[in-house]
């Protein structure tokens, strides 16, 4: 009996270590639990965060909705500008091919311009070497000119002098004439005397 209780004694320190083990598990579970507590708790903040957010995103995408709506009719509307910019591209085009060939006419024309005017330079050279011999002609004829100046210098010179004779000359006629007259004023009484004379005689 004494052995049996010893094996029952042994067994139950078994059990009580075994409890004791148990306890600690349970501790641990328990914290556990409490950990998981708050990791839930703080997802049910996370899943109120989210729904707000889920709410703001549901408002944004209906606005979206009602951007793209509109975006659908300017595309529309872009459309149909397209459509009719392509016919005024179509438009252009045929214009740019009517303006290349106008472009190579163009280019002929210039092509005979560039000889005229060749020509032209080369009548430019001609008539500068003309103006060159017309310069050294004007040049003998400023010298001329000034010559004449001077011998016209001297006329006058030469009018002023026959100015002052022919003034010399009036006076001399002047006190010729008045010479003249007085003879004939004497000339006159004296054929009156003679007259008078005459008559006392064959009176």
């Amino acid at each position: 009996m004494c052995a049996v209780n010893t094996s029952l004694c042994t067994v139950k320190t078994s059990l009580c270590e075994v409890n004791t083990s148990v306890g600690a598990v349970n501790t641990s579970q328990g914290a556990v639990n409490t950990s998981m507590g708050e990791v839930n708790t703080s997802l049910v903040e996370v899943n109120s965060s989210m729904g707000a957010v889920n709410t703001s995103l549901f408002v944004v995408n209906t606005r979206l909705c009602a951007v793209n709506t509109r975006l659908g009719a300017v595309s529309t509307n872009q459309g149909a500008v397209n459509t009719r910019l392509g016919a005024v591209n179509t438009r252009l085009c045929a214009v740019k091919t009517s303006m290349c060939a106008v472009n190579a006419s163009l280019g002929t024309v210039n092509t005979s311009i560039g000889a005229g005017n060749m020509n032209i330079g080369e009548v430019n050279t001609s008539q500068g070497a003309v103006n060159t011999s017309l310069g050294a002609v004007n040049m003998s004829q400023g010298a001329v000119n000034t010559r004449l100046g001077a011998v016209n210098t001297s006329l006058v010179a030469v009018n002023t002098s026959l100015g002052a004779v022919k003034t010399n000359l009036g006076q001399y006629e002047y006190g010729r004439s008045l010479q003249e007259y007085v003879l004939s004023q004497h000339e006159y009484w004296r054929s009156q005397h003679e007259s008078g004379c005459s008559q006392h005689e064959s009176g």
